[in-house]
């Protein structure tokens, strides 16, 4: 997993260069899922295509990647972000007043 994560890793860089923008700004999920359907192919049908002919497909897949993997930048916020209140040092209830309550329903035919 830690090798597959390098590999998608410096793809998102190879990405991000090209695009022209940070690494951050790439979609590690995005660059997934494009590169697995390559890698699966290129793996199983290693003697259907030509070196050449994968060479131009991977650079497609790079090519679209560079404008659908990015990060679109957030709208501002609607409500400025806040904090809760601090919760009071009220003292702890140890023993409850309230009461279980209990009630009887008859059912009767009419």
């Amino acid at each position: 997993m830690l090798l597959a994560a390098s590999l998608i890793a410096h793809q998102r860089d190879v990405v991000a260069a090209k695009a022209g923008v940070p690494i951050i700004n790439i979609s590690f999920a995005k660059v997934y899922a494009k590169l697995q359907p390559l890698y699966e192919m290129t793996e199983m049908g290693r003697d259907l295509f030509s070196d050449e002919a994968l060479a131009i497909y991977a650079q497609r897949i790079l090519e679209d990647l560079s404008i659908s993997a990015l990060i679109k930048k957030r709208p501002g916020r609607s409500c400025p972000r806040t904090l809760r209140q601090p919760v009071k040092n009220w003292p702890k209830t140890k023993n409850p007043t309230s009461r279980i309550l209990k009630k009887t329903i008859t059912i009767t035919n009419p």
